[in-house]
């Protein structure tokens, strides 16, 4: 490998110098000015290494701090990819949208996808273009409150989280100065007024 990296114009050029022989190595690659010139896929090249790569660093809310700080968790990266996927159903059916860079990572028993750009989800698609089947875990954390009914029917149960973030279920959580009271959940004891309203014009 030495000799290569000092001598690359003889390889370039097919002809020896005073240092190399350059039939033997051309022997084995071929041309080796076409060698260089090939396209290089990073993300397939670095891909089987990743997989067994341990990290730790700060994760999540890289492109806003609006929804809190970045946690450090030590992680184990077991794919990276293009974050491009296909609708299977909804009205974006057949659509393809991308998460920008993205990677499956595993943390202790958890396995995550994260990614660079946020996208719609309607049922598995980002995590079967992570590589996985999220079926097969025992529990599936989705962000979307609607979908996930028709993206996991086999699912024997569903559970509605309290996490941080600008979404809570718990409307108690937010700060509403100009609610009126009473106002659901923030009281419950009393009886909620109903107005009728008709446009009967007889």
């Amino acid at each position: 490998m030495a000799e290569i990296r000092r001598s690359a114009r003889a390889h370039l050029t097919g002809e020896d110098d005073i240092v190399v022989t350059v039939k033997p190595v051309l022997d084995r690659v071929g041309d080796f000015a076409a060698i260089l010139a090939e396209s290089f896929d990073e993300a397939a090249a670095y891909a089987p290494p990743r997989r067994a790569e341990t990290i730790g660093r700060p994760l999540g809310n890289k492109a806003s701090d609006d929804c809190g700080a970045p946690v450090t968790v030590t992680t184990k990266v077991m794919a990276v990819f293009d974050g491009a996927s296909s609708y299977t159903g909804g009205i974006l059916a057949g659509d393809t949208s991308t998460m920008g860079r993205s990677a499956w990572i595993r943390i202790g028993r958890v396995d995550a996808v994260i990614a660079s750009l946020p996208t719609y989800e309607y049922h598995d698609e980002q995590f079967r273009a992570a590589g996985f089947d999220p079926n097969e875990r025992k529990f599936i954390v989705v962000k979307n409150p609607m979908n996930h009914q028709q993206g996991y029917p086999a699912a024997v149960a569903s559970f509605i989280l309290d996490t941080p973030g600008p979404t809570t279920p718990d409307l108690r959580q937010l700060d509403l100065p100009r609610a009126g009271r009473p106002f659901f959940p923030f009281d419950s004891d009393f009886v909620p007024p109903f107005d009728v309203l008709s446009n009967n014009q007889g």
